[in-house]
């Protein structure tokens, strides 16, 4: 997509060169070609985010999910599974 928009920016500086020197007989086209690269390059800019934005909260769900196993572990390690109450090792902290 960058390189399309890029295209025609460059195919609207050369048409406006070749008018310039009245080589042929056209309009002057560069705003209407650095329009269409400023969008195209903030839909690039969007679709970036988009993707950002979905890997960030697949990262945010995953770091929940981490969480949550740390602290069942820390239980585990310092209450007894029988008995359900505090080990040596929470007495020893």
């Amino acid at each position: 997509m960058f390189l399309l928009a890029f295209g025609i920016y460059l195919w609207c500086i050369i048409n406006d060169i070749l008018h310039f020197y009245h080589i042929i007989n056209s309009t002057y086209t560069v705003p209407f070609g650095f329009v269409i690269f400023i969008i195209s390059q903030s839909l690039i800019l969007a679709k970036q985010y988009a993707k950002l934005h979905i890997k960030l909260e697949k990262l945010f769900q995953e770091n929940l999910k981490l969480e949550h196993t740390a602290s069942t572990l820390q239980n585990l390690a310092f209450i007894d599974q029988l008995t359900e109450i505090p080990n040596r090792r929470r007495f020893e902290e």
